[in-house]
């Protein structure tokens, strides 16, 4: 792998409290995605389960985790399934994951091939009264036929149909929310390789270079410092390009006078950062450039300081849509005196939400109706997007929810109109 391998003890901690969470006499089964094909004989970059990474930290297909917390037999209580490895397998991709390897980096000493499976669970299924399965259920997502863990999860039920079904997803995203020290550290070290792709761009934007070229310059960063790359695709949007909330395209020169807005994160051992930053392309911030920059600053600043457990995510949405329509009020944007009427006027400038949890996923899991709690991260990126001038603005850091002020991840990676301007007048 390209990243420090993470402690056994993040996942030894993980399970651990899966385990208390699981109702009585259930065997929870955690499998791992499958592998998608692609056109012709190839497939898709293989993309592992978050569920099995937070339980195990393995990456590999045809893995699965197995609890059953209350077994009669010590050995049932979590086992760990993997692939075997074979010659052919070993000579065209490399030596499978052994046993022992396994048992040393999950802390899991019941290890077993994935063809033992089917045979142990039938073992365990006459001792548990329900079947704990997983499937995807963010509620963002919009798949309908392909959703993750359905097959599986259809194919569990239709073997033992007088078992109860418990829906682990809820269970697991609740303890996925609640960040062990270890991923605070992994996430601060992704944001720290993503502020390096930053510095770079201040170093080379100006006047006539490509939107790809800039990509390019934070791909490469990433890479040298041991990312799987980009935790999504990259926003490289000049001028207008800005306004289209997710432009990926990256393929127009930039122009003299126009901003630039950036949103990247690195993947660094599967936690993802997101950043999102705005700069001139000449250097220098236009006198309504820099109204409108300070204004979503302003935003931004005064959202991260209410981000304080006892709130839901869904009302710190709506409060930031307040604080935006004041701001967008004094920046001539919003006429409405009424506050209803101003904020359905502030829609169109600042038109999505104001953050989301992260993680082991740039959109991590989590309920939007869940109060904050120390432990959780968040992203705060507000944005005014002025159409009519060609004008796109977000600026975006990632933070750790604690009992006091939070923790910014990103309050290192400039964002002052003067710090930027100094960097790129270098």
């Amino acid at each position: 792998m390209r990243y420090k391998a993470l402690s056994s003890t993040l996942f030894i901690d993980n399970r651990q409290r899966l385990a208390t969470a699981i109702p009585a006499k259930s065997v929870a089964i955690i499998q791992s995605n499958p592998v998608f094909p692609a056109n012709a004989d190839a497939h898709l970059p293989y993309e592992p389960s978050s569920y099995t990474l937070w339980l195990t930290g393995i990456q590999q297909a045809h893995t699965a985790v197995v609890m059953f917390p209350d077994a009669p037999r010590e050995e049932w209580k979590e086992m760990l399934f993997i692939e075997k490895s074979t010659p052919l397998k070993a000579l065209w991709e490399g030596e499978r994951l052994s046993k022992e390897d396994a048992r040393s980096a999950t802390g899991i000493q019941s290890v077993h091939f994935i063809e033992d499976l089917d045979s142990i669970v039938h073992q365990l299924s006459s001792h548990a009264e329900h079947l704990a399965l997983v499937i995807n259920e963010h509620d963002r997502s919009n798949a309908t036929e392909l959703i993750l863990g359905k097959k599986e999860a259809a194919s569990w039920k239709a073997r033992y149909p007088l078992h109860g079904i418990v829906r682990l997803a809820p269970i697991l995203d609740a303890l996925r929310c609640i960040k062990h020290s270890v991923e605070i550290d992994t996430l601060s070290e992704a944001c720290a390789i993503t502020k390096e792709g930053f510095m770079r761009t201040l170093d080379m934007v100006k006047k006539g270079v490509y939107e790809y070229e800039v990509e390019a310059a934070i791909t490469e960063t990433f890479i040298r410092n041991g990312c799987g790359g980009h935790a999504y695709q990259p926003i490289i949007a000049g001028g207008k390009n800005a306004c289209v909330l997710h432009y990926v395209t990256n393929h127009e020169q930039l122009k003299d006078g126009d901003l630039l807005l950036m949103d990247f994160g690195a993947d660094y051992a599967y936690y993802s950062a997101d950043l999102s930053r705005t700069i001139p392309v000449n250097g220098k911030f236009s006198d309504r450039q820099k109204e409108l920059y300070n204004a979503c600053l302003h935003v931004q600043k005064e959202c991260i300081d209410i981000a304080r457990p006892g709130i839901t995510l869904q009302a710190y949405q709506l409060e930031s849509k307040r604080i935006m329509m004041h701001a967008l009020r004094q920046v001539g944007l919003v006429k409405a005196s009424d506050d209803k009427e101003a904020l359905k006027e502030s829609h169109q400038y600042f038109p999505h939400g104001i953050g989301h949890y992260l993680g082991l996923d740039t959109h991590d899991v989590g309920s939007r109706f869940a109060e904050l709690k120390p432990g959780m991260v968040l992203t705060v990126e507000p944005g005014i997007y002025v159409r009519e001038e060609g004008i796109g603005i977000r600026i975006e850091n990632d933070i750790v929810v604690t009992m006091d002020k939070p923790n910014d991840l990103m309050a290192d990676i400039p964002r002052e109109v003067e710090e930027i301007e100094s960097l790129m007048a270098k």
